[in-house]
């Protein structure tokens, strides 16, 4: 946590995409040149930052989360908890209403990979020490500080990686773990279609294993 809050500190860049990200929270139009007074005349840096900050004439709404993803390409999940999380910021742009939001995604990958590494190491001290290991490691600190939402995609991915783990060692039907997928599922698929690649790779892979046990109510 202290080394994701000094790599946020020193976050002085905001990509395209990242200015997409709080605009396609809070904003109520997809694009900023979509307004009909973008063109043929100046703005000063006012006018640019209103399109990546909640004002308090937005507080409670949440509407243009729905409508401008409606309108763009991504799903709407992230979106969502990006603005409730950019109302602790309000009237002015800052960086760290989404790296917090991404340091407490964070917290829940250091949880499941740590689950993961266990089940596949059966050594707790070796697990903790590759879970803290990967971190720290260029990716984990790009993913924290990069407004976007691979950090939220990453952790539905190893969400269900454990639940199948788990599905892997039951010989039976188990409802609520069968429950707990299909949730991580939604929750994935709402999150970013890349999401639905690594979930359609399970489905044939388990789907295959079951049709060669002749597990066909676990195929079911």
């Amino acid at each position: 946590t202290i080394i994701f809050i000094v790599a946020g500190h020193f976050k002085t860049y905001i990509h395209m995409d990242e200015a997409y990200s709080l605009g396609l929270a809070s904003y109520d139009k997809v694009e900023i040149q979509h307004n009909e007074d973008f063109y043929n005349k100046w703005h000063n840096g006012e006018y640019y930052e209103d399109y990546l900050t909640v004002n308090d004439d937005e507080i409670g709404e949440y509407k243009q989360v729905y409508e401008n993803q409606k309108n763009d390409v991504h799903p709407p999940l992230y979106y969502l908890l990006l603005r409730l999380a950019m109302g602790f910021s309000i009237n002015h742009y800052s960086k760290w209403p989404g790296i917090i939001l991404n340091m407490i995604i964070w917290a829940f990958i250091t949880i499941f990979t740590y689950l993961i590494l266990e089940k596949i190491l059966k050594d707790k001290r070796k697990s903790a020490i590759l879970t803290f290991i990967s971190g720290i490691t260029m990716a984990s600190l790009t993913n924290v500080i990069y407004i976007r939402m691979y950090a939220f995609s990453a952790l539905n991915i190893l969400i269900t990686t454990y639940l199948h783990m788990r599905l892997q060692d039951t010989e039976k039907v188990d409802i609520k773990l069968l429950i707990f997928i299909g949730i991580s599922a939604l929750i994935g698929s709402l999150t970013h279609y890349y999401y639905l690649f690594y979930l359609a790779m399970l489905y044939i892979i388990f789907a295959i294993k079951y049709i060669r046990q002749k597990k066909y109510k676990n195929l079911i």
